[in-house]
Formats: structure tokens, C-alpha cells, sequence
């Protein structure tokens, strides 16, 4: 019998299954949750975006482009550079690039700016 494993996301909601169903699940809510507003964390649930802190967007960011690209290792070759030239299109990594410019380079800008850089 496969080990069956819990996550509790916040607000109480528990979603029960093998490790492969609850990788499906938050998949499918990754999926449903592009509104531009909100991230689905797979550690902290629902996100506001303008509440995370630059380090999480980051992350963010990063687990986004690797499960996009993950999702392209079986196109033909003209698909495949016509993916990586597009890039991952989401309304969720668009706010999290944008929040995350917005929270780190003024602050980037002005200590360059303190040392003559």
C-alpha cells in the first residue's frame, strides 16, 4: 500500500494522498491560482504577493521557471525554441517579477548610488 502523507494548507483545508496525488493537486491549484494577486507557496498555501517577502519571490520565481521547464523536455525542437523564446507566460510570475523589482532595486539603486557606483 502506497505511504499516504497530509499537508494542511492555511485555513485549515487538509488534502490526504499518496505523495504523487498531493504533487497533482498542487499542480492543479498552481494552475488555477494565476490571477496576478496570489502564489500558491508549497510550504505557507495562499500568498498574497505584495505581502511576500524579496528572498520567498525569488524562490518563487525560480520553482515557476523550473516547472516550466520541466514541462518541456518532451516538444519536438521547433517547439521547444519556440518555448524558451516565449518564456513561462502566467499572470503570477508577471506580479511576482514586478513586486519583486519593485521591493529590491530602489534599494539596489540607492546603495549604488552610496558608493559611486
Amino acid at each position: 500500500m502506497p505511504e499516504m502523507t497530509e499537508i494542511t494548507l492555511p485555513g485549515g483545508l487538509i488534502i490526504k494522498g499518496t505523495k504523487e496525488q498531493l504533487d497533482e493537486a498542487l499542480a492543479t491549484l498552481r494552475a488555477k491560482i494565476d490571477d496576478g494577486v496570489h502564489y500558491l507557496s508549497a510550504s505557507r498555501g495562499v500568498l498574497n504577493i505584495d505581502e511576500m517577502h524579496p528572498n520567498h519571490i525569488k524562490n518563487a520565481i525560480l520553482r515557476i521557471y523550473l516547472d516550466w521547464l520541466e514541462d518541456k523536455r518532451n516538444l519536438d525542437w521547433p517547439e521547444f525554441f519556440n518555448a524558451i523564446a516565449m518564456g513561462p507566460d502566467s499572470n503570477t510570475m508577471k506580479a511576482l517579477v514586478k513586486t519583486c523589482y519593485e521591493k529590491t532595486m530602489p534599494t539596489a539603486e540607492a546603495a549604488a548610488a552610496d558608493t559611486g557606483s
